[in-house]
């Protein structure tokens, strides 16, 4: 690459994104998962998200398939809260980031074979009060729900 004339190596690893989704109930709490993470060995809090399963499938898609395989649940209403960049020093992603609301249960997780996932509920505030936690440790999910919270208070 040549930036201001200097030539220039740069390592990265090629990724071709995906969508993260803030799922609220009706009572207005957070839809979590809780899953084992290989790269850290633990479970870790997280809202539901993952890659695209095709170069051309757009973030609703994604998170739309993401939430229903990961808690059984559709989303009534998906908005669109920002998009990111996790990491562009060493990864081409981008994550498209929602909010889900209008939840409708459909009854069963669909899984792949190496997932182990559970989901459950939390008030937004015991959330937020646990961004940054050996159990909250995603900079992702951070940042899904800080940019829920600002979609949340333009509404």
């Amino acid at each position: 690459v040549e930036v201001n004339g200097k030539s220039a190596i740069w390592d990265f690893f090629h990724h071709n994104g995906g969508a993260a989704v803030v799922p609220v109930t009706k009572e207005g709490k957070i839809l979590m998962v809780r899953q084992y993470r290989n790269a850290i060995d633990r479970f870790t809090l997280e809202i539901p998200a993952g890659a695209f399963d095709t170069t051309n499938e757009s973030g609703a898609s994604c998170v739309a398939r993401e939430l229903e395989e990961e808690t059984g649940y559709k989303a009534g209403r998906l908005s669109h809260l920002g998009s990111m960049s996790p990491n562009p020093a060493i990864f081409s992603n981008q994550v498209h980031c929602y909010a889900a609301e209008d939840l409708v249960a459909t009854g069963t997780q669909e899984l792949d074979r190496d997932e182990f996932v559970e989901y459950f509920t939390l008030p937004e505030d015991e959330v937020h009060a646990m961004m940054g936690t050996a159990e909250f440790p995603h900079a992702l999910m951070t940042a899904a729900m800080d940019l829920y919270r600002n979609y949340k208070s333009k509404a």
